[in-house]
């Protein structure tokens, strides 16, 4: 978070990651880009590619069958 200033005015910036979840506001799925929000809910292969682009992005949400113990460092699988 930061303070820009634009035409003598301050603005209050702030970055908001990209989540690995799709997210809702007020029951209406929003999908955003460089343009804005835009509201998605009553497009369903809008709502589908949305799903499918962070199924490709995200890595939390898949299983992968073929990992074992070792793959992974002690001190994750402890905690």
């Amino acid at each position: 978070m930061d303070v820009v200033e634009l035409d003598g005015k301050s603005l209050l910036r702030i970055f908001v990651p990209e989540s690995s979840q799709v997210h809702r506001c007020n029951g209406r799925i929003y999908d955003r880009n460089e343009d804005g929000d835009l509201d998605i809910t009553d497009h369903t292969t809008l709502v589908a590619h949305l799903y499918q682009r962070k199924q490709a992005t995200f890595s939390e949400n898949k299983v992968f069958s073929y990992a074992q113990d070792d793959d992974v460092p002690q001190k994750i699988l402890i905690s």
